[in-house]
């Protein structure tokens, strides 16, 4: 007799062989009869021409059951038991026996679960699941435990059909986004994607209504074991970051479709790995300022999408300065310096409030002379005339920096220019800096000989 019979490891072989023997035995009378008959059907069958048709489990004779299941109890373990059940169709008996010997979850995985996941009876065994406990209570940590099984496999589909079943709203909502997050090609194919968005969406929705409804089929929800639960806030908080993520794909879907748009940037963190999902507003910091420049980048096409990456930026907190600046260079780096103009115009406008624009010019400006663009128009867009005067240095248009500084009458730019003159050989604008110096040193010092009256 075994003491464990939760112990898979305790099965008996000599146990298997006598199971096999009463299994394979045959009594005269009705079963008999019952054979002939249904090798009698498989021979019309194959001369009506049909090769292919269902055999069923032949029904075990009652004698031999209870016989079986008398050598099970004695010397058998549990796992025996439930797989005796199984392999004879025998499904209602074999969760009845679990509950009410409370097998250990590994027994219900492997001697139930799996072989009929295998046989595609997962359908049903969930409708049997049900019928022998509607509100799952008893089911809960059995369920549960199949997932983490499930999960090690890398079953993910089952795994979201069980959590569906289970009513695990909140863990079925990300099983949903990780099928969205998928590896890509490109972000073109995440478009096809967006009813797992929708799905993770009503998940959420449907944990948030359980959540707060008292009607007696959510009380017994909120009575189950093992089943994630999230504040209100935490819910909305998804909902939001998935309503935005089908914002982003949406406006990325429609600068794709349109006929002047030649180009889908899809940001250079994806484009340096091709096996993984590009970026979403699922990721880390990193990842959401990527999916701001993509937007960015296609919005100078597309002009719906400065205010989506407003929106992104103020939820997420992100570093707009950085990706303000971030989106100037790349816009250079694809090729695009024409669109700075009219990118920069839109900052100006739009986030006044939140960057120093200046900056994100001058990062423009270092970016578009270092591949030889025109930056005269850019620079008249700075603002502060000392940051045009630096714009100017960094360009080495020292004429002009020059004919700025003495407009403002700034002996310190001035001499600014003057060392950068030297440094890059132009003795002219030298000159001509060293010059004006010495005559605003003069009217200095005249202005310090008149007397005091």
């Amino acid at each position: 007799v075994i003491n464990d019979k939760n112990d898979q490891t305790k099965e008996n072989p000599l146990l298997n062989k006598i199971l096999k023997v009463l299994e394979n035995s045959k009594y005269p009378g009705t079963e008999k009869a019952a054979d002939i008959y249904k090798s009698l059907a498989a021979l019309r069958n194959i001369t009506n021409g049909m090769t292919q048709f269902e055999t069923e489990i032949s029904p075990l004779d009652e004698l031999i059951k209870k016989e079986c299941l008398h050598y099970l109890k004695m010397y058998g373990t549990h796992f025996g038991t439930v797989e005796f059940y199984h392999r004879h169709g025998l499904f209602s008996e074999a969760l009845e026996y679990i509950i009410q010997m409370k097998c250990d979850s590994d027994i219900f995985i492997e001697a139930l679960f799996m072989p009929m996941l295998k046989n595609a009876q997962l359908t049903s065994l969930k409708h049997l699941i049900a019928n022998t406990d509607p509100s799952l209570i008893i089911w809960s940590a059995y369920l549960f435990a199949t997932c983490r099984h499930l999960e090690r496999l890398r079953f993910p589909t089952v795994l979201y059909e069980i959590q569906l079943f289970m009513e695990d709203y909140a863990r079925a909502a990300k099983s949903a986004i990780n099928f969205y997050l998928a590896p890509a090609p490109c972000y073109k194919a995440l478009f096809e994607r967006q009813r797992h968005l929708h799905n993770a969406k009503k998940h959420y929705e449907k944990h948030l209504s359980y959540s707060r409804d008292t009607d007696p089929v959510t009380e017994l929800w909120k009575k189950r074991k093992n089943i994630k639960r999230l504040s209100e806030k935490e819910v909305e908080s998804y909902i939001q970051l998935i309503t935005l993520q089908e914002e982003v794909s949406k406006f990325l879907k429609l600068c794709e479709s349109q006929s002047n748009h030649s180009f889908l940037y899809e940001g250079e963190l994806y484009s340096e790995n091709k096996s993984k999902c590009p970026p979403t507003l699922f990721g880390n910091s990193q990842m959401k300022s990527e999916v701001v420049s993509m937007v960015l980048i296609n919005a100078v096409n597309v002009d719906e999408g400065f205010e989506l990456a407003i929106k992104i930026l103020k939820t997420f907190n992100l570093n707009a300065q950085a990706i303000l600046c971030k989106v100037g260079k790349d816009l250079v780096k694809i090729k695009q310096k024409q669109q700075i103009p009219h990118y920069l115009s839109c900052v100006k406008c739009l986030f006044l409030k939140m960057v120093k624009v200046d900056d994100v010019i001058l990062e423009c400006v270092s970016a578009v002379h270092s591949q030889g663009g025109d930056v005269e128009e850019i620079i008249k867009m700075l603002t502060s005339e000392s940051n045009k005067i630096n714009a100017y240095l960094m360009c080495a248009k020292l004429k002009s920096a020059y004919l700025l500084a003495i407009k403002l009458n700034s002996a310190l730019d001035v001499r600014r220019i003057m060392i950068a003159a030297e440094q890059c050989g132009q003795e002219s604008i030298q000159s001509i800096c060293k010059k004006w110096l010495e005559t605003k040193s003069m009217k200095l010092k005249t202005k310090e000989t008149v007397p005091f009256k």
